[in-house]
């Protein structure tokens, strides 16, 4: 007897749309409105170096054109009058094959002894067979050709400042130079690498430390930065500066434009348009250079290619003139957050803003990226407003101080989906408590591409002490993926369930537990399942993006990984590595994950007090944390309750409260969950406080996470940050 097939309720969601039609459209209308959110993409590859770049620094620069991809591996140091810190330095070469799997291909190196090859990687740059790689303290750029089973150093090119800076396009290569400061370019003519162009402009101020500058190139434009020079008479601006040859000359008949102002030194170009810092520049008609409104508004090096520019996570595309609104967030599935950008197409290269382990990412972008949604649903007004209960007895119930949905039958199958949640990317995220099971092994979950009884992902959460990601298609059941995992009754778990293109992703607690690639189910439903269990939900969320672990730590390193403050210092307690502030002095921050970009973040940690300098001191855990004025926040507090609070300019505000008993030396799981305007506060993973803050805004940087103490000394650990 298959638990896992319906037996009595075999109807098809299909065959009740025209019933859904109408109970949708009303229960939409009154059920809380889904927040439009821009779609987001996991990376279609991890690239990773075979042996693990011994080297150091893996994402110094990355390169990408087409099926193939660079990626250069040094840590040394960048500044002119120091030796070069190098243990190494090397360009990994990936390509895709024809079943779409990216695979490490070759690994080019300097033809110097360690520590001399003049921070070799420094930049690269890519064209079909030709790869570039700048080492700028031997003022060279060094030029691969592959020859059809290897790649060729044919020649490298050597000049006062070369190095700093690469780039090829149309098999013109474009190089960094400070003397004369601007940029050269080069072409293959009669078999060898010629000189066809000089470009000087701007100056010099950087001194010794100053090696060149940033350069790009294209068929018809050449572009460079200038720091500027204030020694000149008159002095020289920072500025950038582009030259356009026209369609029927050659390049030394280029004209020049000079833009000055709010401008930086990396920068990109790719037709009638460019990218420089943080802003967007298209040429008009009559060749002017202009800036479009609004910055890009995030951390990394930008790139553009044709209609498509993507910096760190934000990827915008032209949608008319002056007009390049952001389309889609890429996330990588380990939750790094995303540096510097390189783009072919609508494929993108990324290396990782830190740099600690050995790792790229490859993303791509549909040409039709359709918005998505995030729609938290909870059942405070008495209504499951939107669901349609296909088995099962789901009714709303008042439990202690909330309502919830509960599931009271456990003679067998019971199933409830959402219907405002149909499509091919979905993400269910909910708060379930078992409240029964009947018999062995039975199981409550969560279900994504639910199309009906016999063809759906689903993971059961089972007495037997396990989870289980599974499949049922066409009525077979298979399981995808299985982990051991405590399970009791009245114990709530918040669990998580994706279904992003191909990839299967599930979290308990906030933690990845699977990551499994299937398409054998493209679109359908999302909502909740069991089996022979009793069980309250609450606090759901629908979304069609992934989430990710943005910070997690144990403190295990010794390291705090976190910007503390007043002293704050990992200490051991019981052989366990945790955080602690120092002093009981005023409010204390630790601050980690300062710069997130998600509608839905949930911070969790293990916390306790060891000591109150007073009454009502409190320790807690905050989140859109902007600044030491202006956060979200939970206060476990010496007077035994528990607050939710919001600081605005430094003056706190109470949004709810309940009592909690509260002892010295005793840990607390705390978890604090904001979903758009929605608060959640949860204690020891029951849920404690709610409120709604309309005044949370929804789009840029949302602020981070924050372990606080105030007139207290705190103790925390298993701090972690997930972003959705």
């Amino acid at each position: 007897m298959r638990d896992e097939a319906f037996r009595s309720s075999r109807q098809s969601i299909h065959g009740l749309l025209c019933i859904f039609a109408s109970v949708a459209l009303l229960a939409l209308s009154i059920s809380p409105p889904a927040r439009a959110d821009l779609p987001a993409f996991l990376e279609s590859a991890k690239l990773t170096p075979i042996g693990g770049a011994p080297e150091g620094g893996f994402g110094r620069a990355v390169a990408i054109d087409g099926d193939r991809a660079v990626v250069t591996a040094n840590q040394g140091s960048f500044i002119m009058d120091t030796t070069p810190e190098e243990i190494g330095a090397a360009a990994y070469v990936f390509e895709r094959d024809a079943a779409g799997v990216w695979h490490q291909t070759a690994k080019l190196v300097p033809n110097a002894p360690i520590g001399q090859s003049g921070l070799y990687g420094y930049s690269v740059a890519l064209e079909g067979n030709v790869i570039v790689v700048g080492a700028p303290y031997w003022s060279a750029a060094h030029v691969y050709e592959y020859s059809g089973s290897s790649w060729v150093n044919s020649t490298s090119l050597n000049g006062p400042g070369f190095g700093i800076s690469v780039a090829i396009e149309n098999g013109i290569i474009g190089v960094s130079s400070n003397t004369p400061h601007g940029m050269r370019l080069f072409q293959r003519q009669n078999g060898a690498w010629t000189q066809i162009a000089t470009f000087a402009n701007g100056g010099n101020a950087g001194g010794s430390n100053y090696m060149g500058p940033n350069v790009d190139v294209t068929t018809n434009h050449a572009i460079h930065w200038s720091p500027g020079d204030n020694l000149t008479d008159p002095e020289l601006p920072e500025a950038v500066y582009i030259y356009s040859r026209p369609a029927s000359g050659d390049w030394s008949t280029a004209t020049v434009s000079t833009l000055t102002g709010n401008i930086n030194r990396n920068l990109k170009i790719s037709g009638n348009a460019a990218v420089i810092g943080g802003a967007v520049y298209e040429r008009s008609a009559g060749g002017e250079w202009v800036p479009v409104p609004g910055d890009l508004a995030v951390e990394g090096d930008a790139d553009i290619d044709g209609a498509l520019v993507a910096r760190g996570e934000l990827v915008r595309e032209r949608a008319s003139v002056g007009n390049w609104p952001a389309v889609a967030r890429l996330v990588a599935s380990d939750g790094q957050q995303l540096g510097r950008s390189r783009l072919s197409g609508r494929r993108i290269v990324s290396n990782r803003l830190q740099q600690d382990e050995p790792a790229a990412y490859v993303f791509d972008v549909p040409e039709d990226p359709q918005e998505t949604f995030l729609q938290p649903v909870d059942f405070e007004s008495g209504q499951a407003s939107g669901w349609n209960a296909l088995s099962g007895n789901f009714s709303v119930v008042t439990s202690g101080a909330t309502r919830v949905y509960r599931q009271s039958d456990y003679a067998g199958n019971a199933t409830s989906m959402f219907t405002g949640s149909y499509g091919r990317n979905q993400s269910v995220h909910g708060y379930i408590v078992p409240r029964a099971f009947n018999g062995a092994d039975r199981w409550f979950g969560l279900a994504v591409r639910y199309t009906d009884a016999n063809n759906h992902y689903y993971i059961t959460v089972r007495s037997s002490q396990q989870i289980q990601l599974k499949k049922i298609v066409g009525g077979v059941v298979q399981t995808l993926a299985s982990a051991s995992m405590s399970v009791a009754v009245n114990r709530g778990y918040n669990l998580r369930l994706e279904a992003n293109a191909a990839r299967l992703r599930v979290f308990a607690d906030d933690r990845l537990l699977f990551d499994v690639t299937d398409n054998s189910l493209l679109q359908g439903y999302s909502g909740v399942m069991m089996y022979k269990a009793r069980a309250d939900i609450d606090n759901i969320t629908f979304g069609g993006n992934p989430g990710a672990v943005h910070f997690s730590t144990g403190f295990e390193t010794g390291d705090p990984n976190v910007a503390g403050a007043n002293g704050w210092q990992v200490v051991t307690v019981n052989g366990s590595q945790v955080i602690s502030n120092a002093t009981t002095s005023n409010t204390s921050h630790a601050v980690a994950a300062g710069s997130l970009h998600y509608n839905g973040t949930a911070a969790s940690v293990r916390a306790r007090a060891t000591q109150f300098d007073g009454a009502d001191r409190w320790f807690g855990l905050a989140l859109r944390y902007k600044d030491a004025q202006n956060y979200h926040y939970i206060t476990v507090r010496g007077s035994n309750t528990i607050l939710l609070r919001k600081l605005v300019n430094g003056v706190p505000q109470t949004l709810d409260s309940a009592s909690l008993p509260v002892t010295l030396n005793t840990w607390y799981q705390l978890r604090l969950e904001i979903i758009d305007q929605k608060l959640v506060a949860y204690v020891n993973n029951n849920p404690v406080l709610e409120a709604t803050d309309p005044s949370l805004p929804s789009a840029g940087n949302l602020g981070g996470a924050a372990l606080l103490t105030y007139k207290a000394l705190g103790q925390f650990d298993d701090f972690h940050v997930f972003g959705y």
